[in-house]
């Protein structure tokens, strides 16, 4: 099922050499589909919190460069509801027992340096995930404003 959705949140990098880094923080993830299913209409809400473990290389240390991020993310579902308009036929599911995840990130685009401590990245990701009864795939276009102290 096609879910669209919003991921907001925060991450703190560590330079390891001049052109390398890795980073860590909290992200939290809202998505929803709405789907006709057996002659009704049916909505999916998720919430889920998503730490990610990743490393990063830029290209060069000029203005723009290219930027690729590769990693994993620990994924915890923290919310899920199925439901129907049809008073009769509403289900809410809450089921915070669903073990967390991990998955894989790739992800290439492109760093901006706006001045010494400000920089904008940009890049579509690719997020891969397994376990013994699915698979699941997710594309996102991420964007982040990076403050250097």
């Amino acid at each position: 099922m096609n879910m669209a959705g919003f991921r907001a949140g925060t991450s703190l990098h560590a330079q390891l050499a001049p052109r390398w880094s890795v980073s860590s923080g909290l992200w939290l993830e809202w998505k929803s589909a709405g789907n006709v299913d057996y002659g009704s209409l049916t909505k999916l809400t998720h919430d889920t919190v998503k730490v990610p473990l990743l490393v990063h290389y830029q290209r060069t240390d000029k203005r723009l460069t290219p930027y690729f991020s590769a990693g994993l993310l620990l994924e915890k579902l923290m919310y899920f509801q199925h439901s129907n308009p049809k008073p009769s036929e509403n289900i809410v599911l809450i089921d915070l027992a669903i073990e967390p995840q991990l998955k894989y990130l790739v992800g290439a685009g492109a760093r901006y340096r706006f001045n010494e401590h400000l920089a904008g990245i940009i890049q579509p990701t690719f997020v891969f995930g397994a376990r013994a009864s699915e698979q699941t795939y997710q594309l996102s276009l991420q964007t982040q404003l990076v403050c250097r102290f």
